[in-house]
């Protein structure tokens, strides 16, 4: 190898180091008994990686497109920090339904975000079977920081990847590191150096309770429906009782 080639592979690796050892994220939801809830997600990155997107405007920009876009998100507040060669952007949002978070991840506002962001949000899929919900979600560190193959793993030993959910019940099973709060806290906390070995998958399988705040609203939408059966089947028997007299 010249020279000039280790000097441009030196630079290279350089450049790649500052841009794939940066990542920390943590990503908190709390589900509640009538299918609504809340989301704390905080991604800390390497400042040079946000400047390739416009810096702090540029994220502002992205992040403002995609709350604009994304009517299921009922509130939301968004912080974006940069101390030294790192950049932090915490997001709070708000939703009505659980369902809301997987249109979220497979719906048109994800585009306001670059491909690396798409691939750490991954995949969802909720699947409802009576009372019961199957939650499984797939992550691709690796295809979000490809990068990161060109450096050795003690780059990112300092780094790690932390999602939890709270559940408004405990869950009957789990690929989750720890369970906390009799079950009902799902906690999968991993170094970015192992998730960046294969696709990170969080799933939990829970018997959720019924909404009832659904169950009532419902009920109310059926008492006019309800009040006109009654009335006809009232009329019918006068007229049947009339008949036999």
């Amino acid at each position: 190898m010249t020279f000039r080639a280790a000097v441009i592979r030196g630079i290279l690796l350089a450049v790649c180091g500052l841009l794939a050892s940066c990542l920390d994220v943590r990503e908190e939801y709390w589900l509640q008994g009538d299918g609504g809830g809340r989301a704390d997600i905080t991604y800390s990155v390497s400042a040079m990686a946000a400047r390739m997107h416009g810096g702090e405007p540029g994220i502002r920009n992205m992040i403002d497109g995609f709350l604009a876009d994304t009517p299921s998100i009922t509130s939301s507040s968004y912080q974006i920090v940069t101390e030294g060669a790192r950049m932090r952007v915490r997001l709070q949002l708000g939703f009505a339904s659980a369902r809301d978070l997987e249109k979220v991840l497979s719906g048109a506002s994800i585009k306001h975000f670059p491909s690396a962001a798409s691939y750490l949000l991954g995949t969802l899929r909720m699947d409802l079977r009576g009372t019961t919900v199957d939650f499984h979600r797939e992550i691709f560190p690796a295809k979000a920081l490809p990068e990161a193959a060109l450096m050795p793993d003690s780059q990112f030993t300092r780094h790690r990847l932390l999602y939890i959910m709270h559940l408004p019940v405990a869950a009957t099973e789990s690929n989750a590191t720890m369970l906390l709060d009799d079950g009902r806290t799902l906690v999968w906390d991993m170094p970015l150096e192992r998730a960046l070995k294969a696709p990170v998958v969080t799933r939990f399988r829970a018997r959720i309770p019924v909404p009832w705040g659904m169950v009532f609203t419902g009920g109310l939408a059926l008492l006019p429906a309800g009040g006109l059966v009654f009335f006809v089947i009232r009329k019918a028997r006068r007229r049947r009782l009339k008949t036999k007299s």
